[in-house]
């Protein structure tokens, strides 16, 4: 085999780990341009969207000592 024939499978092997940081990189930017672009429109407040649970730290605590939903 010659150099040029064992060359071809390490640049495919290669690429999927390449593609793989250029896809990560696009999720990231894309994600970072559409947080800019919904604060530069005044839509981005800072609130979850309705109908989401509130963070852990905000539920109320449970005085009762059973679990909620618990019969």
């Amino acid at each position: 085999m010659t150099k040029a024939s064992l060359g071809a499978p390490f640049l495919m092997g290669v690429d999927v780990l390449l593609d793989m940081g250029r896809t990560g990189t696009n999720v990231i930017g894309n994600g970072i341009a559409t947080a800019v672009v919904a604060q530069w429109a005044g839509k981005l407040d800072g609130h979850p969207a309705p109908g989401l649970d509130p963070p852990v730290a905000e539920r109320p605590a449970v005085v009762s000592g059973k679990a909620p939903g618990a019969v």
